[in-house]
């Protein structure tokens, strides 16, 4: 079939197919929705695609000028069929690879270092451990200087690649890649944020348990100690983070530490409690990290599962009290700061 494929197709006919393939800006596939009850159209198959690569005579891209890409493979088929349409104007490519050859797997990421150096969004979602691809991933980020957005398996942010990540100039947000079903000894344990690894990060989205958490973003496990990732992101624009009633008492000994937020703006606090202390304390407290004033959202949010807390009144009147000190304390720190220049 494949040989007879390949001497029907003539010059007229490939003239015709890169006519109408250098237009081309966006593809959508998914191998899960082929046509295989269809004898007539047959799957996008790797031997396929290898015939027709070997006698398209305008190179090996396909569509040359495609701009965004959403590929999806299934556990019987091959990711690799994915080589002829990697061009090097790709600035978003979405992919998702189930297979479990580590091989497979590993060749897809290096021709995507190779064939698709402009990258500007990329999202990768597999059911191999990280131990297994960490390697051959990183190759591909070292060639990704463009990069601004990431969405990566939620168990991929080892040392190593937050290294890598650190490095890339134009790097702004990292999130979560597609849920494939993930093998239950894959690990969650996330490393901890050294002082400048995102220097450009505005948005970072991950899963951790709370003890995991407070390691990866946590100076110490006191939430008295300044905010580890004051240091690490100091681009970060929102947070959303949960805090418990028995928190330890925050301290507000420095309006103006060395290391800050420089853009927060939001500060997310859902359902819980404010730290213990004083209002004023906690207001200070929370200027002291930031270079402008953030503003603080409070209550249930779609994510939440079950009730409101009984006492949940008592505790928005508390964070209302908790903003304006925040606000009166900006102010503070403001009027300080005019006065030193």
């Amino acid at each position: 079939m494949y040989k007879k494929l390949a001497d029907a197709l003539g010059d007229t006919d490939w003239d015709r197919f890169h006519s109408y393939g250098k237009r081309v800006r966006s593809l959508k596939f998914d191998e899960r929705l082929t046509y295989r009850n269809d004898l007539d159209t047959p799957d996008l198959d790797f031997t396929v695609m290898g015939v027709v690569c070997l006698r398209h005579p305008f190179g090996g891209v396909l569509l040359p000028n495609l701009r965004k890409l959403h590929w999806i493979s299934d556990a019987e088929g091959s990711a690799l069929a994915i080589l002829p349409f990697l061009s090097g104007e790709l600035g978003q490519l979405d992919l998702q690879m189930s297979t479990y050859a580590t091989s497979t797997a590993n060749d897809v990421l290096k021709a995507i270092a190779e064939r698709a150096p402009t990258l500007v969004t990329f999202s990768l979602g597999t059911k191999l451990p990280k131990v297994f691809v960490e390697k051959a991933l990183m190759g591909l980020l070292q060639t990704t200087g463009s990069l601004e957005k990431i969405l990566l398996p939620p168990d991929y942010l080892t040392p190593a690649l937050i290294q890598i990540l650190g490095s890339l100039p134009k790097l702004k947000e990292i999130d979560e890649g597609p849920r494939l079903p993930y093998p239950r000894h894959s690990p969650g344990v996330l490393p901890p944020l050294h002082p400048g690894a995102f220097p450009h990060l505005t948005n970072i989205t991950f899963s951790a348990t709370l003890p995991d958490a407070r390691k990866f973003l946590f100076a110490s496990q006191e939430i008295a100690s300044r905010l580890q990732f004051a240091k690490a992101l100091p681009k970060l624009e929102a947070l959303a983070i949960f805090l418990g009633e028995q928190e330890a008492q925050p301290l507000a000994d420095n309006f103006c530490p060395q290391y800050q937020f420089q853009n927060l703006t939001e500060l997310h606090v859902g359902l819980s409690y404010v730290p213990g202390g004083p209002r004023p304390q906690v207001g200070a407290y929370i200027a002291s990290l930031c270079k402008i004033r953030p503003f603080i959202e409070c209550g249930a949010t779609e994510w939440h599962i079950g009730e409101i807390p009984r006492d949940w009144a008592n505790t928005e009147t508390a964070w209302k009290e908790v903003e304006e000190a925040v606000g009166l304390a900006m102010k503070v720190k403001q009027t300080g700061l005019q006065n030193l220049v």
